[in-house]
């Protein structure tokens, strides 16, 4: 089975920051497929962030590796 890698991003970043695109090139490298699910609408909003990762989730078939990133002030 392939492994798919869903990354997390922080409230404060974005789906395709230089963090994401530094790990998405090792998931290329690992040969995992890989998404960064975007939440910079939902903001404020944690309880409808998790509702969308976990459709993005239930629409995989293959194994999942989650990675999440944030900045604590």
């Amino acid at each position: 089975m392939n492994m798919h890698i869903i990354f997390f991003h922080g409230q404060e970043s974005g789906p395709d920051g230089g963090k994401i695109r530094a790990l998405a090139s090792l998931a290329t490298d690992l040969s995992c497929t890989y998404e960064s699910v975007d939440y910079r609408d939902l903001p404020d909003h944690p309880d409808k962030r998790v509702e969308r990762l976990m459709a993005r989730i239930s629409a995989c078939d293959d194994d999942i590796i989650l990675v999440g990133s944030s900045v604590v002030y």
